[in-house]
């Protein structure tokens, strides 16, 4: 795509210190190499193919080699897992493990998991596990041949759904019948998940014979294996029996819908829905789709269907048609309704929002803004286009429409480190960023709030619009109040990408656009974000990265230097790149590390109309009453860039929907946006009062900031050529 993609050679392998008071609003983070046993809190391990993760014993795979305790492991797309440390290690016993590992036949690549701490916060101590002492405990001696097992009859696991989607299993058995060394004091129930067996009850009355459980092991339409053994009290010692085993699929309602796309095609609306393809959505059972559109007075009107769309071309301009989505099977009917206003034609109308004035870097009246608002003639967005916004989750706002914003996940896995109390789970609304205590607390940043605003805030006659006020937005958690780790990181890129993780719901509606504002002080690319950022573009998906906000090189600020993306520096008003902003190196001969720039705020070009204006949220810590702010950073810059890709895809898809998504599209994307970029008005950045540096380096002197400043109108004229 450019230069840029050659970063991660061993010529950048200096990790180069962070200014501490970095001016803009990124989500500015320290990362440590790759092969430094820093914040180290597991590996990322890739096995080799046909090797199972878990071992025999139920630990992860490896773990004998390694010589330390290993748990947790999580896979993050393929043959790729991230096993955490069971204790805290120093960096000596952490990188002895890494080596040990390393020498493990069945292990193709390990590299550390590392936690990304944010910049000028002192870094915590890794969680930990603190096992108890297990004293010796002094046991009768009994004769192994003296003692005879208990061993059930065939036992049965039978679907015992009651409502909902919640399923339930009940597991049934008989005392046993043959002889055995003293008496059944109860049984035990096991369940097998995630590569090893759960007990689900360790001790049951001894006249139990049935077990029911809704356990979160239960998958709809996945095959479960259960276990029960007898244990018996003999000698004063307790026996656990000889296993017997069922199998059983549990079946539920399917999922309820959340999603009915409307497209405005002028002469039709076309009502869309992804079907679904997993099974669990589907309750386990297959399942049939009904739509029915209706007009105010409940008239219904034809809707035609084909495949999974649904058009209505009889239409009345500024009627709302309201669709009904149902979805069937043999328990039960789910359905979901949408309402849509028809009229002919849906533009931006800009000056209707309050404090689009404001948003200099819109105007295309502006010399050195981004083009935006003569873009609008040609193409607000389609909500057929998704936005994924990986950062620190969002807040509920008044100027983004929630209709417009899918349900995302919250990917922070430490619970310590999350704010909301729990690991990992499908909420990504941002619960705060603050630190209450330490050396160094700090309120909230509400960042990705910010962010979404730039991309997609709705045209609504309220505040602000965001440069792609029609797609659809897709929100990504995983930086919390120190930051994340990479393979937090990692595992948003794939969910957001739609590539399957096994233990992580399949995503829904995988994005065509990721905006990913980080950035973090790393020499180098770990292997796992380059893959998932390769998978990624092979299916057609735009990954666009803040550059960073060090006024140093961009070849050193993570994720950015990862290959592929397009890595955003930051303009003025002026049309020149910002005081902060990371500029690219020379390498071969070529400019590497910035790709192209985009307006991202500088008081020094503008004093605060100079900044960038957008959503925010005014609680200190937790989420607070909706609000609006000035914010500077490639952290803002990036989702102008994304903001544009996504009216670049919407115009593409609308010429042809049938275009291939693929990596030619990609790099087709990259094409247009650096091909029509405005040149800088000069490339050499200035300082102001107020500002550190306020004799910023001058990155022209090293490599510059990339083809331009984005051009939006250009850009998609030339992608529709």
């Amino acid at each position: 795509m450019s230069s840029k993609f050659l970063v991660g050679l061993a010529a950048f392998a200096t990790i180069a210190g962070l200014i501490n008071a970095t001016p803009a609003t990124a989500q500015t983070v320290q990362t440590p190499s790759a092969s430094s046993g820093d914040n180290a809190v597991g590996f990322l391990v890739t096995y080799r193919a046909g090797i199972d993760p878990i071992a025999p014993n139920g630990e992860p795979t490896g773990e004998n080699f390694a010589g330390v305790d290993l748990e947790n492991s999580r896979n993050l797309g393929g043959r790729l897992y991230a096993v955490d440390f069971a204790r805290d290690l120093t960096d000596y016993q952490a990188a002895a493990a890494l080596e040990n590992l390393k020498a493990d036949p069945r292990v193709a690549k390990v590299e550390f998991d590392s936690f990304v701490f944010t910049a000028g916060v002192p870094q915590q101590p890794i969680a930990s596990q603190i096992l108890g002492n297990k004293e010796p405990v002094n046991l009768p001696i009994i004769l192994k041949t003296a003692v005879t097992k208990a061993s059930l009859a065939p036992i049965t696991a039978t679907d015992n759904w009651a409502s909902g989607t919640t399923p339930r299993v009940t597991v049934r058995w008989a005392k046993p019948t043959t002889r055995y060394s003293g008496y059944i004091v109860g049984y035990r129930v096991q369940i097998y998940a995630s590569g090893a067996w759960r007990t689900l009850k360790s001790q049951t009355y001894s006249s139990t014979r049935s077990y029911t459980t809704s356990t979160s092991y239960l998958k709809a339409g996945t095959e479960s294996r259960f276990r029960v053994a007898a244990i018996t009290y003999y000698g004063g010692i307790r026996y656990l029996g000889y296993y017997k085993y069922a199998s059983v699929t549990p079946t539920t309602a399917p999922k309820t819908p959340t999603a009915l796309t409307v497209l405005n095609n002028i002469d039709s609306l076309q009502y869309s829905w992804t079907p679904y393809t997993s099974l669990r959505d589907m309750g386990g059972l297959p399942v049939t789709y009904a739509v029915t559109v209706t007009k105010p007075d409940l008239t219904e009107v034809t809707c035609t269907v084909t495949d999974n769309t649904c058009a209505v071309t009889d239409l009345t301009n500024g009627i709302v048609y309201r669709a009904r989505l149902t979805i069937t099977n043999n328990r039960a009917s789910v359905s979901y309704s949408k309402s849509f206003t028809y009229t002919s034609f849906t533009p931006v109308i800009a000056s209707n929002d309050t404090w689009y004035s404001k948003q200099w870097y819109l105007n295309s009246n502006e010399t050195y803004s981004a083009k935006v608002s003569g873009a609008w003639a040609t193409e607000t967005g389609s909500p057929a286009v998704t936005v994924a916004i990986i950062d620190t989750g969002y807040t509920d706002h008044p100027d983004i429409d929630p209709a417009r914003i899918w349900d995302g996940y919250d990917f922070i896995s430490d619970a310590a480190k999350s704010n909301d109390g729990t690991g990992r789970d499908a909420d990504a609304h941002d619960d705060g960023d603050y630190v209450a205590g330490g050396s160094s607390p700090h309120n909230s940043s509400w960042h990705g709030t910010h962010v979404m605003g730039i991309v997609g805030a709705t045209d609504n006659t309220v505040g602000v619009v965001g440069v792609a006020p029609n797609v659809k937005l897709l929100p990504v958690r995983v930086l919390g109040p120190y930051g994340g780790t990479v393979s937090d990181i990692i595992a948003g890129i794939k969910w957001a990408a739609g590539i399957h993780m096994n233990g992580t719901p399949d995503n829904p509606h995988p994005a065509q656009v990721i905006n990913m504002s980080i950035g973090g002080a790393s020499a180098g690319c770990d292997s796992g974000t380059e893959s998932a950022l390769a998978a990624a573009k092979a299916q057609g998906i735009t990954v666009v990265t803040a550059a960073g906000n060090e006024n140093g090189s961009a070849t050193e600020s993570y994720p950015g230097n990862c290959y592929p993306t397009i890595n955003i520096g930051a303009s003025g008003k002026n049309g020149k790149p910002t005081f902060y902003s990371n500029y690219s190196v020379m390498y071969l001969g070529q400019p590497v590390g910035v790709d192209v720039s985009a307006p991202g705020g500088d008081f020094c070009q503008g004093s605060d109309l100079g900044q960038m204006y957008s959503t925010l949220n005014a609680g200190a810590t937790s989420p607070g009453v909706s609000t609006y702010a000035w914010e500077n950073g490639t952290s803002m810059a990036a989702p102008v860039v994304s903001g544009i890709v996504a009216l670049m895809y919407s115009a593409k898809l609308r010429q042809n929907p049938s275009t291939a998504m693929n990596g030619t599209l990609v790099e087709s994307m990259w094409s247009a946006l650096s091909s029509t970029a405005t040149p800088f008005s000069s490339q050499v950045p200035v300082g102001c009062s107020g500002s550190i540096p306020q004799s910023p380096t001058n990155g022209a002197s090293y490599g510059g900031y990339g083809a331009g400043i984005v051009n939006a109108t250009a850009a998609i004229a030339a992608i529709l050529e």
